[in-house]
């Protein structure tokens, strides 16, 4: 079992090699772009929607907080095809879907023509070697913003300056 951290993330251009991808924030060179998007490497290529949900199903997936202005670490609780984050002392909880959309046909016997979310970014410290990242949002926008309101919460995820990177590991 792995222990994967969600990732906050953007699209970014890769200019050296003209390649669209993933970055963080601090990467993107044109300030503009304020999309967020939440991610989670597979450590695999996925054949077969089974491998996508014994994947989900046997690693660990949290989820880096902060809850009035403390730090905190959300573990998932899968109820595939979301990601259940319950939130400590409250009665919240926030759920995330991952995005099926990013996989056009299953079986997925041509996988890689579909695989579009690539880290192309340079903090490769914190990110694993990867097969592309599985994007997930928000069920309910409102919840989030109950949950800064109620709870002065942010579901920030991991970044180069967000997240205890002594905490990672991964298998490779």
């Amino acid at each position: 079992m792995m222990r994967i951290p969600v990732y906050q993330m953007t699209l970014g251009l890769d200019r050296k090699n003209n390649t669209m991808g993933l970055m963080f924030a601090s990467e993107v060179e044109n300030e503009d772009n304020q999309s967020i998007i939440y991610a989670v490497p597979f450590t695999q290529p996925f054949h077969h929607p089974f491998e996508l949900i014994e994947f989900i199903e046997r690693n660990e997936f949290y989820f880096p907080i902060e809850i009035d202005g403390k730090y905190f670490e959300l573990k998932a609780k899968v109820e595939f095809p979301e990601l259940v984050f319950i939130i400590p002392e409250t009665e919240a909880k926030i759920s995330f879907k991952i995005r099926f959309e990013d996989f056009p046909e299953w079986p997925l016997r041509h996988y890689k023509n579909h695989l579009r979310y690539k880290y192309v970014g340079k903090e490769n410290k914190i990110i694993p070697k990867n097969n592309g990242f599985l994007i997930i949002q928000p069920i309910d926008l409102y919840e989030l913003d109950e949950f800064y309101l109620k709870h002065k919460g942010i579901f920030v995820g991991m970044t180069p300056n967000f997240g205890e990177k002594e905490k990672l590991y991964f298998e490779y």
